[in-house]
């Protein structure tokens, strides 16, 4: 549902005609609380004050309307006291009630239209855009929310009810009113929906109005005014929704006591903003060091001791130095106290990573701060970082290897020898803070580190009684623990060093376990881990598999099987969190190829060839591996033949598609066939895409000519105009079709950038993220030679995959 057109439909809050008795005054001014509900809750308090300049017909009134302050709420209940600067800009209403800030404006109050065009305000909102660099197309947005701006505000303040009538309706009888008489001239209006105007469709609608009418005077006092809409969308999808709109008004008899705002506050909030491209570089895509530093130099003396600026000022040093000169961002992190940085989730989680191994003490109150502002980096910090410092040991090869990359990225001699220090000390380190975070105070902290340390324990333990306290320590632990202490991981490891250390029995009971409760969450659909525990279950098998194989061949190949059967069969299910898995359980991200080698060794070709071509569907990158094995396993067949005649008819079909060009033409993939197509869907909005532009229009280049070959991009969620930019600035030519919004979902694309290879028959194959998608383009492309073989002519390879 379109909130837009919900807000657009709320009903007038007034009626036509005037009451005798209720001549609104000069001046009034209101403190006005609002809370949204639609994906999430917002709220933001402000105050208006509305200066009547001249009575006009039939009720109208010409009125100065200034918005006095605005800020958002981090609670429901507004707060006394709160910096301006720890206003987040989440969405264009804010920005909107920023840019209009302290800025009187002439508006015309019309009691029997709830929007209308208002000329000065329009003028202001281009000179404001103009001052702040806002974007084009976030002014268009602002532009068709301008009939709104305080527009239920003036309809609540202004009232207008019949004189001494009991029940009404309001004028487009969308809504009842009712009121009664209260004591000193007081009168309560109360207003419904009416049922009968529910409107078309299934969509619900509720209004419950209150007003504290202060007939004497002839103002509004109080109003609560609450809005509820619910049913199914009336877009293509049909899909439920639900909105939630309450304003409260308080008039003000006296000043109240609100943070001062001046120009600068609102300059600083809307220019460091993604709706300004105030500090852009001309291409407008990433900050400008020059203009950013300027403007860093007039801000600074202002407004550096506010907490809130603090850390915006970090947001926008990271912008301009994290990705070139990230150990210039790291020494401003490090220069700033921890206490600036909290609820900063970002920064606290880059100062933790770049200093816990240096001050333990430090570190603590940076890892509380950061679960404190968002718990599950707490953890996954703990998982990814500490897991490392504590468990990957740097033997004399290992280091020797890192120092040659470090060399290779161009890192200083000095950098280096603070790396190689930092390796040295980092083990140590990192156990005295996992012994420490089970003893925080935080329980975010506590709970997640538990199942690390107890296996920690264990590699320190020699002795069988203490072996076996841990093991029942482990066993022991509270759900809570378990779920984001990651103790799958941990178990395994667990096991593995008891059964190191001939502690057999309670090491079998530990990998019991531990697959039971990997195989509930890998086969829990709504789990977000559930790939993770499938991949950890993998593993999990093939230990029970090599426990299993010197006793019980038999029960052993089941497991094998089972350890193959849930290795990842896509990119979806290849997670991060699996990466750091197997680094620290040093385990294989697949099994195929074990139980591939097994099966032939066994005679079952058919079943070995049928698990090599799952193992590539998998992992594309392991192509020329498993053209190893298959000359290995299977010397008798034709590779090439495999590829091309079973294993790409095995890929699902492209969805067609026909595309605009950025710069005129169409594209069509049927137009394609007979080619292998490398796919890219991007956007200039997207970092990681512009970042790899380069080696993009260098690969684009090289297949332009090619009879076999070719490359296309589609730009998702952009606009010729910004595609054009780009490319011209940096003097790419690789083509670029516009999405239609349709292509992308087609597609599943779920990620940006995301890359598909193309099969010369139109089947396609998704290229994860982090795969090398130029070398596995070209291992395919490669094999594009062989000719596809008329069925009765086909080599030994489909009789066998049939």
């Amino acid at each position: 549902m379109n909130v837009k057109k919900l807000l657009l439909a709320l009903p007038a809050l007034c009626l036509a005609a005037a009451a005798s008795g209720q001549q609104p005054v000069p001046v009034l001014t209101y403190k006005v609380d609002y809370i949204k509900d639609q994906i999430g809750k917002s709220a933001f308090t402000s105050i208006c004050r509305f200066r009547i300049l001249e009575k006009l017909p039939e009720g109208k009134l010409r009125m100065e309307a200034t918005r006095l302050n605005c800020r958002q709420l981090k609670s429901l209940q507004p707060p006394n006291t709160a910096s301006l600067m720890e206003t987040g800009i989440t969405d264009t209403e804010i920005l909107f009630n920023l840019l209009l800030l302290q800025q009187p404006v002439e508006l015309i109050f019309d009691p029997a239209r709830t929007f209308l065009p208002q000329p000065a305000l329009e003028k202001l909102l281009e000179q404001k855009a103009a001052e702040y660099s806002l974007k084009p197309e976030i002014v268009k947005t602002l532009a068709g929310n301008l009939p709104a701006y305080l527009s239920r505000e003036m309809h609540a303040a202004f009232l207008q009810a019949p004189a001494n009538a009991s029940s009404w309706q309001s004028a487009d009888s969308t809504l009842l009113y009712s009121a009664t008489g209260g004591a000193n001239g007081i009168r309560l209006f109360s207003a419904t929906r009416n049922p009968a105007k529910q409107g078309p469709g299934n969509i619900r609608h509720v209004s419950n109005n209150t007003y504290k009418w202060d007939a004497a005077g002839g103002k509004l006092l109080e109003a609560y005014l609450t809005y509820r809409a619910s049913g199914n969308s009336q877009g293509g999808n049909n899909a439920p929704f639900r909105y939630a709109d309450t304003m409260r008004m308080e008039l003000l008899d006296t000043p109240v006591n609100y943070p001062a705002v001046t120009p600068e506050h609102v300059e600083w909030l809307i220019k460091t903003s993604r709706w300004s491209y105030a500090l852009n570089d001309a291409k407008g895509f990433d900050y400008d060091s020059l203009k950013v530093i300027a403007f860093l130099q007039k801000m600074d003396p202002l407004f550096s001791g506010e907490k809130g600026y603090i850390a915006n000022r970090l947001d926008l040093v990271q912008g301009i130095l994290m990705r070139k000169h990230y150990d210039d961002y790291a020494a401003v992190l490090r220069n700033t106290p921890n206490e600036a940085m909290q609820g900063s989730a970002s920064h606290l989680h880059n100062k933790l990573q770049n200093v816990w191994y240096e001050n333990t003490d430090s570190a603590m109150q940076l890892l509380e701060y950061l679960a404190e502002a968002r718990p599950k980096s707490a953890e996954d910090w703990l998982q990814y970082s500490l897991a490392q410092g504590l468990f990957v040991k740097y033997d004399s090869a290992m280091l020797a290897e890192a120092t040659a990359s470090w060399k290779a990225a161009g890192e200083s001699e000095e950098k280096i020898a603070a790396l190689r220090h930092q390796v040295s000390i980092q083990a140590g380190q990192a156990s005295t803070l996992i012994g420490r975070a089970t003893q925080s105070g935080h329980p975010v902290v506590r709970n997640a580190s538990r199942p690390m340390y107890l296996s920690h324990q264990a590699e320190l333990q020699g002795h069988p009684d203490s072996l076996h306290a841990i093991a029942q320590q482990f066993r022991s632990l509270s759900p809570i623990e378990k779920k984001s202490g990651n103790a799958g991981r941990y178990a395994l490891m667990l096991y593995k060093t008891l059964e190191e250390k001939g502690q057999r029995a309670d090491a079998d009971i530990i990998l019991k376990e531990a697959i039971a409760a990997l195989e509930k969450g890998a086969t829990d659909t709504l789990s977000k881990r559930r790939f993770t525990d499938q991949n950890m279950l993998a593993y999990a098998y093939y230990l029970q598999y090599e426990a299993l194989k010197p006793t019980d061949k038999r029960l052993a190949m089941t497991y094998l099987s089972k350890a193959s059967a849930i290795s990842p069969r896509s990119s979806t299910e290849l997670t991060n969190d699996s990466f750091y898995d197997r680094v620290m359980l040093k385990s294989k991200e697949s099994y195929r190829e074990e139980f591939a080698a097994a099966l032939v060794k066994e005679g079952d070709t058919k079943e070995a060839m049928k698990v090599l071509a799952q193992e590539i569907n998998a992992e594309p990158g392991i192509l020329p591996m498993v053209q190893q094995s298959f000359a290995k396993y299977l010397p008798n067949l034709d590779f090439k033949d495999f590829i091309t005649n079973t294993l790409t008819r095995s890929w699902k079909e492209a969805p067609d598609f026909t595309l605009a060009g950025y710069n005129g033409g169409t594209y069509k993939l049927s137009d394609f066939r007979g080619k292998w197509v490398l796919l890219d869907f991007w956007g200039t909005w997207c970092n990681p895409c512009r970042k790899e532009l380069p080696q993009i229009d260098q690969v684009a280049k090289s297949l332009q000519n090619s009879p076999n070959e070719a490359f296309l991009s589609i730009a998702c969620f952009d606009t010729p105009e910004k595609v054009n930019r780009l490319l011209t600035g940096e003097g790419y030519t690789f083509p670029v079709a516009m999405s239609d919004n349709k292509v992308q979902l087609a597609f599943n694309v779920t990620g940006y950038p995301t890359k598909f290879i193309i099969s010369p028959d139109g089947k396609m194959l998704p290229v994860a993220f982090s795969q090398d998608w130029k070398s596995i383009f070209e291992q395919f492309s490669n094999l594009q030679n062989t000719a596809v073989k008329p069925a009765d002519k086909n080599a030994g390879v489909n009789k066998r995959m049939n």
